[in-house]
């Protein structure tokens, strides 16, 4: 049986969320690139070419038409005040466990980041899940280094730790990280 997901369109006070489009790629790309100075805290924010977040777009289209074996989702944030594209996240359902779902990314322009945007498109997220009754936690993961997003996620009721990943060691050019639930 297909995991079902998140609805493909949906809003909040100020985005509009839908899912993502090939057209969509390079802004999508240009966020996550602009927020490349992360990388000193988190590994995974490094400059990617447009071919990274394409295969990601194609892989959400799969999932939706029933073609992955792997339930993925990619949304656009839109600012519904100018229609432009803000941010992104994704999704992995089932994952780690059978009954929760992983937000894998979430990122925003540094543009708009620290105006509440991603307050909104988490409870949102959660909103989304909770009303398909199928999952009992969202997953988020964090690395230890970037307190901006510890904050943020322990905020969002990400308080239980599930997991330690990475090195043991705290140093430079070393990343560790945990698995944050909230549950739903």
């Amino acid at each position: 049986m297909a995991a079902p997901l998140i609805d493909r369109a949906w809003a909040t006070e100020r985005l509009r969320v839908r899912d993502a489009q090939p057209t969509d790629v390079p802004r999508l790309t240009a966020i996550f690139n602009a927020c490349s100075y992360a990388g000193e805290w988190d590994d995974t924010f490094t400059v990617v070419p447009e071919s990274d977040v394409a295969a990601l777009a194609a892989k959400s289209a799969q999932a939706r038409g029933g073609c992955s074996s792997e339930p993925f989702t990619l949304q656009c944030l839109c600012d519904t005040a100018s229609d432009e594209i803000i941010g992104y996240y994704h999704l992995t359902y089932r994952r780690p466990l059978e009954n929760q779902v992983g937000v894998s990314m979430l990122v925003l322009d540094p543009a708009h980041q620290g105006r509440g945007f991603g307050a909104e498109a988490v409870r949102g997220i959660v909103a989304g899940l909770e009303a398909l009754r199928s999952y009992r936690a969202l997953v988020a993961k964090v690395y230890l280094k970037n307190w901006p997003a510890m904050r943020f996620w322990i905020g969002m009721g990400f308080t239980t730790v599930l997991r330690y990943l990475g090195d043991p060691v705290m140093a430079e050019g070393a990343y560790a990280s945990i698995l944050l639930e909230r549950p739903l």
